[in-house]
């Protein structure tokens, strides 16, 4: 599979839309009409009784806001999953490395996979790569996607706009459709 995307069935994957990623630790971050569009997606997808399901980074981390038991892997209220639509938990980067998820996934047959949430440049690239892997044409919707200044190795800095558009660019020339949130809303509509 490749290239644009029709319409039919398609897989909406919400990655770590989580409380605890708004802990000042993680510093500063892009887009925050991230939320807003993810919630956009999710009236669009469920409208269109298109499957949507949901991802928390449960973090090994000791201390991190996002720590099994912290309040913070809660998914945001205002881009919570609706009554039916379930939530994976996952400590690694890839969603698709939940054996429940794939398999949820499989079952659907999907014609694509749209990935959005947190972070751009961690798990939705991962999971937009994995996706990509098993063979599903894959769209990440960048404007419902968020990441956070980086650090480099030597001393650099990146700021959280930089880094989400190079992650952005890399899924494209590496197959992954990056699509308008006009678009991808229109992959839904009936």
């Amino acid at each position: 599979m490749g290239g644009s995307v029709s319409k039919g069935a398609v897989t909406l994957i919400v990655v770590d839309m989580q409380v605890g990623l708004d802990d000042p630790q993680y510093g500063e971050r892009c887009n925050p009409n991230c939320e807003v569009n993810v919630r956009t997606l999710l009236h669009a997808w469920r409208k269109a009784g298109q499957p949507a399901f949901f991802t928390r980074h449960i973090s090994l981390r000791h201390g991190s806001p996002l720590a099994r038991g912290s309040a913070g892997t809660s998914i945001k209220p205002n881009v919570a999953p609706a009554e039916g639509e379930a939530i994976f938990d996952k400590s690694v980067n890839s969603a698709l490395k939940n054996p429940c998820l794939r398999d949820a996934i499989f079952s659907i047959h999907p014609r694509a996979v749209v990935v959005v949430g947190m972070a751009t440049d961690a798990c939705v690239t991962a999971t937009a790569r994995e996706a990509k892997d098993f063979g599903y044409a894959t769209v990440v919707v960048g404007e419902a996607c968020a990441t956070f200044d980086r650090l480099s190795p030597v001393g650099g800095f990146y700021s959280a706009a930089a880094v989400h558009d190079v992650a952005l660019a890399a899924l494209a020339a590496s197959g992954i459709q990056i699509c308008p949130l006009s678009e991808a809303v229109g992959l839904v509509e009936r």
